[in-house]
């Protein structure tokens, strides 16, 4: 939970704390807290001054991916892709007949996209 700090000013996460620098990972850009309490994005390399007091990691930018949660969704897009799949084929099919040429293709393809019967609606996909 982040909350305003005594003077309104700064969010702060009181569960989130300055790490050890005995900890900080060498040379990956972090967060690094000099002894006057100013922080700034950089790397440590290790090195054996003791200006820095504390580290803390980089936030990760951006909300996490959903995960597929609705299965029915899933299989709908997966025939969905296979009806599409199967119209190609059949409109090469077709192309490759000898006599085609491209306004019989193309009605060929407006005929295949207004009659063919999605195969959901002939059977459960779940």
């Amino acid at each position: 939970m982040t909350t305003l700090d005594s003077t309104g000013v700064a969010a702060v996460d009181p569960s989130y704390f300055w790490q050890p620098m005995s900890t900080c990972p060498r040379s990956a850009k972090v967060q690094l807290r000099g002894k006057g309490g100013v922080a700034v994005y950089g790397q440590y390399h290790g090195e054996r001054d003791c200006f820095w007091t504390g580290w803390a990691p980089l936030p990760k930018s951006g909300p996490p991916k959903p995960l597929v949660h609705n299965i029915e969704a899933a299989v709908d897009a997966w025939v969905e892709m296979e009806r599409k799949a199967w119209m190609f084929d059949e409109l090469v099919r077709f192309s490759k007949q000898p006599g085609v040429d491209a306004e019989t293709l193309a009605q060929a393809l407006l005929d295949l996209h207004v009659n063919i019967v999605h195969p959901a609606q002939t059977h459960s996909t779940c």
